[in-house]
């Protein structure tokens, strides 16, 4: 048995690597042109880089910053973020009983390993069961991701994927056959859920917590 999961707002909630990188952005700019760490970050977390900018420049902060510096700081930035204990159990669990673990992502490669190396995901996740977009050229929306895991596990007697986005998440897996879960957001993902789709795009099941899924995906 194969599980695949999905990254952001899935195994970690995406705006806890968001507010890392604000506060590493708010920490670079305050020392460089002392002003307040807190008014920093409180502007991104009010209106993100573009609200930064604004109030440096209506606070007659004299600043060489922009927005893109901002985004790459952003993207390359070592994030402050963990696998919550309840997520860290249900990967062990998996593996404990046998599942092999892959992960599905869309992303720039340097971004989501960054992220899968603070996480911890190495210890439960082979680099070559790893998918990122960029380094494989294909998206979840397409069926590469899915076809690749095929390949690499043919004998599996079961392909699952866990996501959280009915866009792009479950229409591939659902049309290759295998089972599928959606996360649902518990109110802080940064992208909003679709439930308006249609059914081809959503997932067999939903679960409100991770763990949930252990049951669903042993009892079929």
């Amino acid at each position: 048995m194969v599980v695949a999961f999905d990254l952001d707002d899935t195994l970690f909630p995406e705006r806890d690597y968001l507010h890392s990188a604000y506060r590493e952005i708010a920490t670079i700019i305050s020392e460089k042109y002392c002003v307040g760490y807190n008014d920093c970050l409180k502007a991104m977390l009010e209106g993100g880089f573009d609200a930064l900018i604004s109030w440096l420049n209506n606070a007659a902060i004299k600043h060489d910053e922009n927005v893109m510096w901002c985004v790459t700081t952003y993207r390359h930035h070592k994030p402050d973020i963990t696998l919550s204990a309840a997520t860290q159990n249900t990967l062990a669990e998996l593996k404990q009983r046998g599942a092999t673990i892959s992960l599905i992502t869309d992303g720039r490669i340097i971004t989501q390993t960054l992220k899968i190396e603070e996480l911890g995901l190495y210890d439960y996740i082979h680099p070559n069961d790893i998918s990122i977009s960029e380094a494989i050229g294909a998206e979840k929306s397409q069926p590469l991701p899915y076809l690749r895991v095929m390949h690499r596990h043919p004998n599996a007697r079961k392909y699952v994927y866990v996501g959280d986005n009915p866009k792009k998440d479950f229409y591939h897996p659902n049309a290759l056959g295998w089972q599928t879960i959606g996360l649902l957001d518990s109110g802080n993902n940064i992208h909003k859920q679709m439930f308006d789709t249609s059914p081809e795009y959503q997932p067999q099941n939903w679960v409100t917590e991770l763990n949930e899924i252990i049951d669903l995906i042993f009892s079929k």
